[in-house]
């Protein structure tokens, strides 16, 4: 069965894949092994032994937690649909109540626990939701005018910054994972485009686990109770990444790395968040492009640090953040004018073609279609291969797509399959070797 995907988001290390789709959630379980198991069925299939079962409704916003079954997700405006597990709807069977439940809109968050099939909270807000972000103690939610900061655990909202300068309608926004800054607080880090002159800027702030003593420096910061600073966050720095708006990001778990790209997409930043310092500079290539995803590697592999980079037009490119034994390729900022400074990656890899061993029919050459704004690259969670979600095929050779009818006529059927199939997505796998990549296999998301 095929959807309209509208939003793809993957769980940091990669082990969880969530597509929101037109027609609901769906999950995938991402084994290290190459194993791709769909954990929330679509709308109309048999549901998943652990009793989760989606109900319709299409998927706007979606976001899991680390290697956890914890997902929040936002609806279209109204939709009256959602996700309910098998115990829910047998109770409104009973009770004589609408299996639809009320209405959801792109105004309410909701907290699905993926492993119990059940609903766990919902948060309710003036505008609609474009982002969501989480690790172990934070819930961040983006409106096109604000962020709020919540504690996951009691779902308290810790403060609310003001992001209009310029709006912010995707809901571009990273979160670290909790980490330590340079005087020992537990804190976790927060980057979010924003700027007031120009729109080439980031801020970087800092989520504290308990209230500073002293007021933040932040004036736009205000508690939920109206108009105070508050203490949980700071802003920290103020990354002055390019010179045009920035479209793309992505942070390291510890929060000491952020990357960044903007709307020209030729090259990609690399900068040390806490202090604003440019470490790397990438060269993407020459031809503007959309840079569509930004993923780090998560294993800490004895290599050093990696970035993979995906772009609108077909190229997945890979580079090395540091050099062997983690020593850090800085490039100082007298000489990024020039060519010469700007490094490229060590691995680079077309992607959407077939692999022999992909699962789709062998009938069909896999493309994907060139210039697809939704896609999405991440590694695995050993750091050996990074996966790619990209639309399934939409170019065929014409003699695959012909058939002898009764009377032994050729009867084309390329139109028709082009409508079957172009709807599918796939995830494709690519090995990273010391100077290129090598698709692995292809999986379709079904």
């Amino acid at each position: 069965m095929s959807s309209v995907v509208q939003t793809i988001a993957a769980s940091v290390g990669g082990r969880f894949l969530l597509l929101g789709c037109a027609d609901g959630l769906r999950a995938y379980d991402v084994h290290s092994l190459g194993i791709v198991k769909k954990i929330i069925p679509s709308a109309g299939e048999t549901p998943a032994t652990r009793g989760c079962r989606a109900v319709g409704g299409p998927v706007r916003v979606v976001a899991v937690l680390g290697e956890t079954p914890l997902i929040a997700f936002v609806l279209e405006g109204g939709v009256t649909s959602e996700l309910v597990s098998e115990g829910e709807l047998e109770g409104a069977a009973v009770s004589g109540r609408s299996t639809s439940s009320v209405a959801s809109t792109s105004r309410v968050l909701c907290l699905y626990d993926a492993s119990k099939g059940q609903r766990m909270a919902e948060l309710h807000f003036e505008t609609e939701v474009v982002g969501i972000q989480m690790n172990t103690r934070r819930l961040v939610v983006a409106l096109v005018e604000c962020i709020h900061v919540f504690d996951l655990l009691t779902l308290e909202r810790l403060a609310e910054l003001r992001t209009a300068s310029p709006p912010n309608p995707n809901g571009l926004l990273v979160l670290s994972e909790l980490t330590t800054n340079v005087h020992g607080e537990a804190v976790s880090y927060l980057a979010f485009p924003q700027s007031d002159q120009g729109y080439g800027d980031v801020w970087v702030a800092q989520i504290t686990e308990k209230p500073m003593d002293r007021e933040g420096e932040w004036t736009d910061v205000v508690n939920a109770s109206g108009g105070k600073r508050c203490g949980f966050v700071e802003r920290v720095s103020i990354v002055k990444a390019h010179h045009r708006a920035v479209v793309c990001m992505a942070m390291t778990r510890d929060g000491t790395r952020l990357a960044t790209a903007s709307e020209r997409g030729t090259t990609v930043k690399v900068f040390e968040p806490s202090s604003a310092r440019l470490l790397c500079h990438f060269r993407r290539g020459v031809k503007a492009a959309r840079m569509l995803s930004l993923s780090f590697d998560t294993s800490c592999a004895s290599s050093g640090l990696r970035l993979a980079a995906l772009s609108n037009r077909g190229t997945l490119h890979v580079f090395r953040c540091s050099s062997t034994g983690g020593s850090e390729l800085v490039v100082h900022e007298s000489l990024l004018p020039y060519t010469g400074s700007e490094m490229r990656s060590f691995a680079q890899v077309t992607v959407g073609k077939a692999s022999t061993a992909s699962c789709a029919s062998p009938s069909l050459g896999l493309n994907c279609t060139m210039g697809h704004e939704l896609q999405c690259c991440f590694f695995s969670q050993d750091g050996q291969f990074v996966y790619v979600v990209l639309p399934a095929p939409c170019v065929m050779e014409e003699n695959t797509a012909r058939i002898q009818d009764a009377a032994g006529s050729g009867v084309s059927l390329l139109s028709e399959l082009k409508a079957d199939v172009g709807a599918r997505w796939m995830l494709q796998k690519y090995a990273i070797h010391m100077h290129g990549c090598e698709l692995v296999n292809s999986h379709v998301l079904n």
